[in-house]
């Protein structure tokens, strides 16, 4: 406080238009921000939400090109099944498997005595069970098919979606996983229809191996992305990761990649099919905002989730610019203002009070005979307050000088 006593009147103008000039300009950075953030927030939800109804419209309708084919292929296939053409059946799943792009592997499966043992033709579908199985993986390099057949492999009816499908009739769709067939790694999960005979028993399983790789990166084409940083992935009901940026990821159960209690309701969302805006700290530490959009497979035969999540950062990376244009453009204002200000002041009131306190000082030393002329009388041609005043100071130190030059010559005498 002493300090400021210590100032000229001029810097204490200053220094108290500067502090309402800050504080003003603060409240109204707070307030446009705010608002401006809550547009922002409202927007970046639609946006999400839109984003993820979108993607998740275009995987279910690949996963149900592939579930629509594989259901009426069934009824040729097994028709060929029954007229005993093992020959045609390596054919029919090639067709089938040539018929889309998303497809890696396609098998046909036959548990019937008919189909076993040395009764197989061709060495290259006999299991090492005895059983009956055509696998045709998806070869782009061969010069007539896509496709191509391979030695059957076992790893096929460890399928848990193929034994069900076996066991129960019902179409089922597997849940993603990784396996080795033909010395290539392939991703995807399966799409299991059943084959049936004349009386309708189950005698087989029709099934699609979807390439779940190409799926993601189909979702992480930079073309589609709507902030930065974002990205999309694909879920099983049960949590399990189905595409992702990160491969490493890939057939892992969410809570295995990231145990964020932040990400209990997301997980909660996933394995309920609960769409809606979800907020979570990501993998890298982000805050970041999801939405969720359900995937119909099949007949409802099962129900997948995609989400398209963003960085909080990238969301309101326009608001944190703006904020910052806000306040770099308001202490240009204030420097602006205070330098007019300061301009202003100390020509029209230092400058005018330094003048008068001069004048009346000068008329001090005068009264108290330190000097023997009288002070020159001010000049304003303003006719403001320190005009009035000046002219005021004037004419008093002219009746008071004319006073003492009467008293002196009274004294005189």
């Amino acid at each position: 406080m002493k300090y400021l006593h210590s100032l000229n009147i001029g810097t204490k103008i200053m220094l108290g238009l500067a502090g309402i000039l800050v504080i003003c300009m603060l409240i109204t950075t707070i307030i446009t921000t705010n608002f401006l953030q809550t547009i922002q927030t409202e927007e970046a939800n639609k946006m999400l939400v839109n984003a993820a109804k979108r993607e998740a419209n275009r995987v279910q309708g690949l996963f149900n090109e592939i579930y629509v084919a594989t259901n009426a292929s069934k009824h040729y296939v097994a028709r060929d099944v029954q007229q005993g053409e093992q020959a045609i059946l390596e054919q029919d799943i090639m067709d089938i498997l040539n018929s889309n792009k998303w497809g890696s592997l396609g098998y046909i499966y036959i548990k019937d005595p008919r189909y076993s043992g040395e009764r197989i033709i061709n060495p290259k579908h006999r299991l090492p069970n005895g059983d009956f199985l055509v696998l045709a993986v998806n070869d782009s390099t061969t010069t007539k098919y896509q496709s191509r057949i391979v030695q059957a492999n076992e790893i096929i009816l460890g399928f848990s979606s193929l034994q069900k499908t076996l066991s129960t009739g019902e179409s089922t769709i597997g849940r993603p996983l990784w396996r080795t067939i033909d010395g290539k790694e392939y991703f995807g999960m399966g799409i299991n229809q059943a084959i049936t005979n004349r009386d309708g028993a189950v005698i087989g399983v029709l099934g699609i191996f979807i390439d779940l790789q190409s799926i993601t990166t189909m979702l992480q084409d930079p073309a589609n992305s709507i902030y930065k940083g974002d990205f999309k992935g694909v879920y099983a009901t049960d949590s399990t990761i189905a595409a992702h940026g990160r491969k490493d990821f890939l057939g892992k159960y969410l809570r295995e990649v990231n145990q964020s209690p932040t990400m209990n309701d997301l997980k909660h969302a996933i394995e309920n099919q609960i769409e809606g805006i979800f907020s979570y700290i990501n993998s890298l530490g982000e805050m970041s905002y999801t939405a969720v959009a359900n995937i119909h497979i099949g007949e409802n035969t099962s129900v997948w989730t995609l989400i398209v999540s963003a960085p909080e950062s990238s969301i309101y990376s326009s608001v944190t610019r703006l904020r910052t244009i806000i306040t770099l453009a308001n202490i240009a204002v204030i420097v602006v203002i205070m330098f007019a200000m300061f301009f202003f002041i100390r020509s029209q009131i230092v400058a005018r009070l330094k003048s008068i306190s001069t004048l009346l000082f000068g008329f001090f030393k005068y009264v108290r005979h330190e000097v023997h002329t009288p002070p020159t009388p001010l000049v304003f041609k303003s006719h403001d307050e320190f005009g009035i005043m000046a002219k005021e100071i004037n004419q008093n130190i002219q009746n008071i000088q004319k006073g003492l030059e009467k008293d002196e010559i009274a004294i005189a005498q």
